[in-house]
């Protein structure tokens, strides 16, 4: 498995010359097809061989053969290779063919080791990592990796596609005598495979093109295709959800106990008769805020929590141990609350395959009683006994009760004493995912403009906005409000800028921009031109450009509205003003209007996206959508003087 490196500067080791193994140069003697200029590499093979000794003994040798095709290809001479105390390492070697500097071997020993990611508190998950010398263009880089597989798990996941062409890709699974496999096959047709000897198979497919990057598209390893496999002990069944919520109920069985500070907690940020509703709102925004978030992986490959009196006691933890001290300070109030496994890319779960590998997040699902009333914008689900909400105390920018706009509408595993369900979480609708734009704008006669402008956002916008401001210094947040304003597709200037509720989650996050251009509209007695559609902009060049191959994201479903004055010069009147328009597709609507009352124009437009993913058959309507908007905010409206 190939993993890209955030940032890490190796050190060069000299390596040995050294005799490369003939599974390597028989990939690398291949004749390859012609592959277009922005292919950078290929993968000449990649071969993973399973071997099952026992529920506690698996054993995984992975091979990959590179060949590298242009310059920016030579990160493949990169090799990380992850590991923790439940898989060990038998071995690591990588070798190059370098057409200047002849073949390389690289050992265990050369490696440097280092943690999972930078700011890592505690963590058994470790990389080792190799860089190969010499490598450029028409140089073959391989490695082969042998470790004993994680116990705890009789699952593995082939992802034989990326983002290189690959020539070929081989899986070989070995199970003791009666054992069996169940297969899912993700993103490509189901093959079946080969037997070749004793309980042994093997699947190959062959010449895969790569996932090129495309705008706005779903995340690559969401589209990429790939292999599940369950091995299942004779006389065993094949694993289902409830069993993966059982068996992760089990792993967090009492974590959640009540320590005297747990209690002494709890009495703190609600007193006994809080309505459960806000005793649940104080102890998430405790643990939102005051319990630090930090990879805390260890043991059972990350999967348990460490017990809420220990979370509570050191102020920090990952994801699951947020969510275990909420569960508990919920708890000592009597209120229900599960664990809800997500993963943080969207459509990144496999429905139809029931593994803890399609999880790498967790979140809170809250039941409350049933005569609790919520506000519109909460995260709420049905759910028999009443209703429950849902809430991720991870996010530092989301208001309790809601969920970050990459987990709404995904799967995610309910667990419960009894086991685990797959449920859709639940997901913000346009009214709440908003920007309200309103602008109060002076003409002169020269065709100066100056004026204020008020930026509503809630939702998802909200918190996109927090996320992207809170952090930044004044300098920082001054220039992104500059760029902002640049987009807006006229000559404008920032001259002012401020923000109401900033640092408050649970309330719409106000922007406040004074602007001003010196040449916005076109006097030229006697006619007057500009355009109404000043501020903002709701085109987009997405749709635009060469033929695309995969869906486009246009981000959470939401709400654009703007509502403009225009205090116009004296002694003129509308001559010309652009029409009303009106579209209407199944995934967005647009409509704009201009009215001129007195010496004041307004213009209004409203866009609502009403879903996110736009397939390929509605390609063309989303292109003709976005056009459409383009020439409206372009459209003029022409003022003549009066003779009056």
């Amino acid at each position: 498995m190939r993993t890209k490196l955030l940032a890490l500067c190796l050190l060069v080791p000299v390596a040995a010359l050294a005799s490369v193994p003939e599974w390597v140069r028989t990939a690398a003697r291949e004749p390859l097809p012609a592959y277009g200029p922005e292919t950078k590499a290929v993968v000449l093979l990649h071969e993973q061989i399973t071997t099952v000794k026992s529920e506690t003994d698996i054993r995984t040798v992975t091979r990959y053969v590179y060949k590298v095709l242009r310059p920016e290809g030579r990160d493949v001479a990169t090799v990380t290779v992850p590991f923790d105390s439940e898989t060990s390492i038998n071995w690591v070697k990588a070798w190059s063919i370098s057409p200047r500097t002849g073949d390389y071997e690289l050992k265990e020993k050369e490696a440097i080791e280092t943690v999972a990611f930078n700011g890592e508190m505690y963590s058994d998950l470790r990389y080792k990592h190799f860089q190969l010398p010499g490598v450029e263009p028409g140089s073959i880089v391989a490695y082969e990796v042998d470790h004993r597989k994680r116990k705890n798990l009789l699952q593995d996941l082939w992802d034989f596609q990326e983002t290189f062409p690959v020539r070929h890709a081989r899986y070989v699974l070995e199970l003791p005598d009666n054992w069996n496999y169940q297969a899912h096959w993700r993103n490509h047709p189901e093959t079946v495979p080969t037997v070749i000897g004793g309980h042994r198979w093997s699947w190959q497919v062959d010449d895969l093109p790569e996932i090129r990057s495309e705008r706005a598209m779903p995340g690559w390893r969401v589209l990429a295709g790939q292999l599940g496999l369950t091995f299942v002990p004779s006389p065993s069944s094949p694993q289902t959800w409830n069993d993966v919520g059982r068996w992760y109920a089990q792993l967090a069985e009492g974590r959640t106990a009540l320590s005297p500070e747990l209690r002494n907690k709890a009495s703190e940020l609600a007193s006994a008769g809080t309505p459960p509703l806000d005793a649940a709102r104080a102890f998430a925004g405790f643990v939102q805020r005051e319990i630090r978030y930090v990879a805390v992986e260890i043991g059972i490959g990350g999967y348990q929590p460490h017990s809420a009196a220990e979370v509570l006691a050191n102020r920090y933890g990952d994801c699951k141990d947020k969510v275990t001290v909420l569960k508990a300070l919920l708890r000592s109030a009597g209120i229900e609350s599960y664990y809800v496994l997500v993963h943080s890319e969207r459509g990144f779960v496999d429905g139809g395959f029931p593994s803890l590998l399609n999880f790498n997040h967790v979140v809170i699902a809250i039941r409350l009683p049933a005569e609790t009333r919520f506000d519109k914008s909460y995260a709420i689900r049905d759910f028999e006994g009443g209703k429950m909400l849902f809430f991720d105390p991870t996010s530092e920018f989301d208001a309790f009760g809601s969920l970050p706009d990459e987990l709404q509408g995904n799967p995610g595993l309910l667990v419960t004493a009894a086991g685990g369900e797959l449920i859709e979480l639940p997901s913000a609708n346009e009214n709440i995912n908003r920007v309200q734009r309103r602008a109060k704008l002076m003409l002169s006669e020269a065709g100066e403009l100056s004026g204020d402008v008020s930026e509503a956002w809630g939702g998802a916008m909200a918190a996109a906005g927090r996320a992207r401001f809170l952090p930044a210094a004044l300098s920082e947040r001054q220039r992104d409000l500059e760029n902002y304003v640049n987009r807006f597709g006229v000559p404008l200037r920032l001259s002012g800028a401020s923000f109401d509720d900033l640092e408050t989650v649970d309330r719409e996050l106000v922007v406040h921009l004074k602007i001003s251009s010196g040449s916005f509209a076109q006097a030229t007695p006697p006619f007057y031109l500009f355009r109404p559609a000043a501020v903002g902009s709701m085109s987009s060049t997405v749709a635009e450009g060469e033929k695309r191959s995969y869906p486009v994201d246009l981000g959470p479903v939401s709400t654009a509205t703007d509502d403009v004055e225009f205090t116009l010069p004296s002694n003129y009147v509308p001559d010309d003003l652009p029409p009303a328009v009106h579209l209407t597709y199944r995934f967005a609507e647009y409509s704009s209007s201009v009215e001129v009352k007195g010496r004041t124009l307004y213009f209004s437009r409203k866009r609502t996206i009403h879903e996110r993913r736009v397939t390929l058959a509605d390609f063309d309507d989303l292109k003709t959508f976005y056009r459409r908007i383009a020439e409206d905010e372009q459209a003029v409206a022409v003022l003549k003087r009066s003779t009056k």
